[in-house]
């Protein structure tokens, strides 16, 4: 079970993880690149994810305007008070394809938002 984790820049995924007895270790995963593509909103509908089939993890770029997101496949629209918002210029790692399956983002203003996405399938040393 993961206790935490995230991708850091060179796209490598770590894990700090604790085994039955209570220790912790790291485990780390390697990723590699798979394709870059772009997503924007028209008007107040919300945004999904275009995935490739492979990816599990994508790294986000929010430009154009700033975005309210959530992970959410229900009814919650991501709102001021629904989600976690991001601005203009920032960027942020989504691991796990569930986590990119679920992600939804609308705008925050009456301006349109483009996110730029790079995804990442899991590096395997066969």
């Amino acid at each position: 079970m993961a206790d935490m984790a995230g991708v850091g820049p060179s796209g490598q995924r770590v894990e700090v993880r604790t085994d039955a007895l209570g220790a912790q270790y790291i485990r780390s995963i390697s990723l590699r690149y798979l394709l870059t593509n772009q997503v924007s909103s028209s008007g107040t509908g919300m945004v999904t994810l275009t995935i490739p089939s492979d990816a599990v993890a994508a790294y986000v770029h929010v430009t154009a305007a700033d975005i309210y997101y959530n992970f959410d496949a229900g009814s919650a629209t991501p709102s001021s008070t629904v989600g976690d918002d991001a601005l203009q210029g920032d960027a942020f790692y989504i691991y796990g394809p569930q986590k990119l399956a679920t992600f939804r983002a609308v705008r925050q203003a009456s301006v349109n938002f483009t996110l730029k996405c790079q995804y990442y399938m899991e590096q395997r040393d066969e």
